[in-house]
């Protein structure tokens, strides 16, 4: 269900990548109403869209469409945070280090019509920046989100603000920003989310399998 793309398979996932932009674009642009920067008519991609970025993609059961998705970036590196908000974490600072990333774009579909959907597809994505996080030394990971969906990881992650909430007079919307940890404990708490825990969530979490960069077919299942 979920794919992790990285700089080093995304020749593989040109097509899916596409998709995402399109999916990101339905739900942030036309259904939250944001003013994205960069973005163009039915693509939603901006400036933190770049070759180093990390992609958490939740497909539908063909694995050709793209029902959910995250974006990691380093935030050692510009983030939207460190860009676009560094005045919103007025209590620790903006973060920077190799052991933390910012999560940003975390949507979940709007052609989904269930909440029950929508639910198996946040908490799976939330399993797969966890599982990728583990994988890569990721200790911690920065959001700027709403008050809604910092209740809700913190159910599942220790989670800490680094400033106020802050009302956005452009969509009408309270956001924080905010460090929760990633670790085996996270882990768990997410997948008892689940219908089935012990479910296989993520797929190629590292560029295992050799493959040309004209190939545009999608990996089957890595080991």
């Amino acid at each position: 269900m979920i794919e992790i793309v990285t700089s080093e398979n995304r020749h593989i996932y040109y097509s899916l990548i596409e998709d995402m932009y399109r999916m990101r674009y339905d739900v942030v642009v036309k259904k939250w109403g944001w003013k994205v920067e960069g973005a163009t008519v039915g693509r939603d991609k901006d400036q933190f869209d770049t070759d180093d970025t990390v992609y958490i993609l939740h497909l539908d059961p063909t694995r050709t469409i793209v029902t959910g998705c995250c974006r990691l970036n380093k935030t050692t590196g510009p983030n939207m945070l460190s860009e676009l908000y560094a005045d919103a974490c007025d209590l620790q600072g903006v973060p920077s280090s190799n052991t933390i990333w910012e999560a940003s774009r975390f949507v979940v579909s709007a052609d989904l019509r269930s909440r029950q959907q929508y639910y198996d597809v946040m908490w799976r994505i939330g399993v797969g920046v966890n599982e990728y996080g583990l994988s890569a030394g990721i200790k911690q990971i920065a959001w700027y989100t709403g008050p809604s969906f910092y209740n809700t990881i913190n159910r599942v992650m220790d989670i800490e603000p680094l400033g106020r909430p802050r009302f956005h007079e452009g969509d009408q919307e309270t956001y924080i920003p905010a460090l929760s940890t990633v670790n085996e404990a996270s882990l768990i708490a997410m997948r008892e989310r689940l219908s089935n825990p012990h479910e296989r969530i993520t797929f190629a979490l590292a560029p295992i399998y050799q493959i040309s960069p004209k190939t545009q077919t999608i990996p089957q299942e890595a080991a």
